[in-house]
Formats: structure tokens, C-alpha cells, sequence
């Protein structure tokens, strides 16, 4: 009987070691858990961070294209400026008293500096936006332009 009662103390007393190594399995097994997911959020967060850097950096660079490219419009808009003062001077010294024709002239200049100021600003626009540049056409055209005179020899004289 004492045998009985021992043997039954024993195994009771394995049965409560193994239910507390058990506990401390699982204790330790939550916080291993626990740990690798704040590690987690801190990596995450880190990305997050450094996803972040790199967009900010990427607006800044955005933004400094579009402002070179803005500055770079309005120089070429004070340069067309500039050159169509000088060509109205030149067509109102040339002319003397045929001004009405050298108005048409310079008229004619004018929406001609401003179609290709657009288009300038348009080609700008498109790269500042970060398209690819187009293929440039020949500027040589097979007829004579309008500004040369209407001969058939191709002297290409201008008025």
C-alpha cells in the first residue's frame, strides 16, 4: 500500500514538473513571439520612413525641374521679346513710309514667335512631366519659305 501511495506521489509530482515546464515553454514562446513582431513594427516603420525620404526627395527634384524649367521659358520668352523689338526697329527704320506693310510683317513675326514659343513651352512641359523627347524634324523644307522671294530660279533672295 505504502508502494502504491509512493509511486502515486511520484507520478503527481512528474505530472506538475511537466505542467510547469509546459507554462514556461508557452510564457517563453508569447514573449519570443511578442519580440519578433515589435521588431517587425520597427522595420516596417523604418521602411515607412525611408519610403517616405525618398518621396519627399523625388517631389524636391520634381519641383526644382519644373522651376529650372520655368526659368528657362521666361528667358526664352525675354529673348523672343528682345528679338521682335529689334525686328519691329528694323522693319520701321527699313521701310520709311510703308508702314502698313511692315506691321503686317511684323504681325505675322509676332504670332509666328508666339506659335513657336508654345510649342517650346509645351516640349518643356512634356519633359518636366517625364515624357521622352520626340524625334526632331528636318528643319529643311523642299519649297521655298515664304520669306524668299517668288522666283522660279531659287536664288532664295529675301525681300
Amino acid at each position: 500500500m505504502e508502494a502504491q501511495r509512493q509511486a502515486q506521489e511520484r507520478r503527481l509530482a512528474e505530472l506538475e514538473r511537466r505542467r510547469e515546464r509546459l507554462r514556461l515553454s508557452r510564457h517563453y514562446a508569447e514573449q519570443t513571439r511578442a519580440h519578433h513582431a515589435q521588431l517587425a513594427q520597427a522595420e516596417l516603420q523604418a521602411r515607412l520612413r525611408e519610403l517616405d525620404e525618398r518621396q519627399q526627395m523625388r517631389r524636391l527634384q520634381h519641383m526644382r525641374r519644373v522651376q529650372h524649367l520655368m526659368q528657362e521659358m521666361a528667358e526664352d520668352d525675354r529673348r523672343e521679346e528682345q528679338r521682335e523689338r529689334l525686328r519691329r526697329a528694323k522693319a520701321g527704320a527699313g521701310t520709311g513710309t510703308g508702314q502698313p506693310a511692315a506691321s503686317r510683317a511684323s504681325t505675322a513675326s509676332r504670332a509666328s514667335t508666339a506659335s513657336s514659343r508654345a510649342s517650346s513651352r509645351a516640349s518643356r512641359a512634356s519633359r518636366a512631366s517625364g515624357a521622352r523627347p520626340r524625334r526632331r524634324r528636318s528643319t529643311r523644307s523642299p519649297t521655298p519659305s515664304s520669306r524668299t522671294c517668288g522666283t522660279t530660279s531659287g536664288t532664295g533672295r529675301r525681300w
